[in-house]
């Protein structure tokens, strides 16, 4: 059984990914720390119809912690 990919190697990728698809580079840093950031970059990758993108975005969301909302 192959072991999941870290965060940071999905956020390569997708680095990569909105590189070849869009040439637009993102931050990896911003990415891994800002939930504002890897949101609007992930909602990105889900308005691109081809590619890995779309994959890659569910990977990272399903490797992020979800941040506690208090009432």
């Amino acid at each position: 059984m192959p072991k999941p990919l870290s965060r940071l190697k999905i956020a390569q990728n997708l680095y990569e990914a909105l590189l070849r698809e869009i040439d637009h580079a993102i931050e990896i840093e911003r990415l891994l720390s800002e939930p504002r950031y890897a949101r609007d970059v992930l909602l990105v990758c889900d308005a691109c119809p081809e590619g890995d993108l779309r994959a890659l975005a569910a990977q990272f969301r399903a490797c992020t912690p979800m941040p506690v909302v208090r009432p």
